[in-house]
């Protein structure tokens, strides 16, 4: 069984993860990679069609543990390539990686 390392998390948000700027509450803002993700999604219903895009980043947990409360939480902002995002949704995979569930603030 291969067991992935923080080294190896790093790695990955090397290659693509993109710089975030992340803020709990009005304290100053920490800086972190992650990989930013706005796939769009649309559900069939019976008057028709309805689009819209489901928005998340994903990061280390060692990187979120550097925040005030050593975690992310609701209701958390940070910026991505200039825009403003508020986290909705916390869900830690158990293997050191979270992912954000945002939406645009």
């Amino acid at each position: 069984m291969v067991v992935e390392t923080a080294e190896d998390r790093l790695s990955l948000l090397d290659e693509f993860g993109v710089e975030v700027a992340y803020s709990q509450r009005e304290l100053a803002a920490i800086s972190l990679l992650g990989v930013f993700d706005r796939q769009h999604l649309e559900v069939a219903t019976e008057n028709g069609a309805v689009s819209g895009f489901a928005v998340t980043l994903t990061c280390r947990t060692e990187d979120l543990a550097r925040l005030a409360s050593g975690k992310a939480l609701q209701g958390d902002r940070l910026v991505v390539a200039k825009e403003r995002w508020e986290v909705t949704d916390v869900q830690p995979d158990g293997t050191g990686i979270v992912i954000l569930v945002l939406r645009r603030v």
